[in-house]
């Protein structure tokens, strides 16, 4: 890892506290003493900022490529590649190193340059073609390895992606069997993935890769589906096998699972109270309707938007009336504002803040001792 540890401790742990301050959890004061208590060197701008630095990083990289393009001549655009990929890492290294960006646009920017210009390096070689399974599996690599190196999400999910076309190829060397088995295989693969990472979650010592953990294991869930959905399993077919088949083999169990999984999600989600499987079961399962209506045309696409707005209306206002007083532990109150909810959350902090005051955080040790509290004690004993 790049950064040092307590910078992005420290970090994660002011954006918890800003987080709990928009939501009127803790007041001004206690906020306050949270960002003093938890200074970090990390430059981490505004959104607008990061477009405008990532938009500005990727047209000097340009620059630069065309620069070392008429050096060469463009004779060799292999080797003028391999070159920007190199120089982008170097630069990378660099500038984090002296002005300490973290997610500035322009550190993600020269991430992904330098591993697209890898990626074409080695995608013009005859040896490893763009359908070669090898060269997913070096994708996988480079994007893990910058996900590690400089804590990226985005990085992360296309490591994961391309993991998932590197077993989808590999089933393909097996013939039709192998497609017939592919979908099942990222079935398996991804509900692996989902819960290995919900463990791993759950240890102290990845608490820097939280985000990163997170947006892998929300991916998983939408893979899960993915493989199973009956849409992309059916029109994926017809892309591989260059068909216009509206049918599949085993075609009643994949209508099932379009639907199944999403009721699934949304069940676990109550259960668990979990708003990211929520929103994801919410979503899939629309999705399965449209997915339904690409092959079975019931209403007018008008008709059809009408009444499944309307639908969502009536049971949103039905949820909210439904809800106003609270019924095992769901509600559609604010609840952050209640007082005594506000009193427990407001020690949790609290004593964070003191621990951290009495310890005096020095940035030249490696391990950090949180102090006690669980939920938002900024991941001491319990969960961040």
């Amino acid at each position: 890892m790049v950064y040092h540890k307590q910078d992005i401790l420290n970090y994660t742990i002011q954006e918890t506290a800003n987080d709990l301050y928009d939501k009127q959890i803790i007041d001004k004061t206690l906020y306050e003493n949270s960002i003093t208590g938890f200074q970090h060197d990390l430059y981490s701008p505004s959104i607008f900022l990061r477009i405008v630095g990532g938009i500005i990083t990727f047209i000097g990289c340009l620059f630069g490529g065309g620069f070392l393009g008429l050096m060469f001549n463009f004779s060799n655009l292999r080797l003028i590649a391999f070159l920007d990929g190199v120089f982008s890492i170097v630069l990378l290294e660099i500038i984090i190193n002296n002005k300490k960006l973290f997610n500035a646009g322009t550190d993600n920017v020269l991430q992904l340059l330098a591993v697209g210009c890898f990626i074409y390096f080695l995608t013009t070689n005859d040896l490893y073609p763009v359908n070669n399974a090898f060269t997913y599996f070096v994708i996988m690599i480079l994007c893990i390895g910058c996900s590690y190196r400089y804590i990226d999400s985005f990085m992360a999910l296309i490591a994961n992606l391309a993991a998932v076309i590197f077993i989808v190829l590999i089933c393909f060397t097996f013939g039709n069997i192998g497609k017939m088995i592919a979908p099942f295989i990222v079935f398996i693969f991804s509900v692996s993935e989902y819960f290995i990472l919900k463990k791993v979650l759950s240890d102290n010592e990845v608490f820097i890769y939280k985000k990163v953990i997170q947006s892998i294991s929300t991916l998983s869930l939408l893979l899960i589906y993915c493989s199973l959905n009956y849409y992309v399993v059916c029109e994926l077919n017809n892309i591989i096998n260059n068909t216009h088949n509206t049918s599949i083999p085993l075609g009643f169990l994949f209508w099932m699972t379009t639907f199944f999984i999403p009721i699934i999600y949304i069940y676990r989600s109550i259960l668990m109270k979990n708003k990211t499987l929520l929103l994801c079961g919410v979503g899939c399962l629309v999705t399965s309707f449209v997915s339904f209506r690409f092959y079975h045309s019931l209403l007018p696409t008008e008709w059809a938007l009408f009444i499944v707005g309307l639908l969502l209306i009536l049971s949103g206002y039905w949820l909210i009336k439904y809800l106003k007083e609270t019924k095992n532990g769901y509600s559609s109150q604010n609840i952050y504002q209640q007082s005594n909810k506000n009193a427990l959350l407001e020690s949790m902090i609290a004593s964070q803040v003191a621990v951290s005051s009495a310890s005096a955080i020095d940035k030249t040790q490696n391990d950090i001792q949180f102090g006690g509290g669980s939920s938002g004690g900024g991941g001491a004993n319990g969960v961040f």
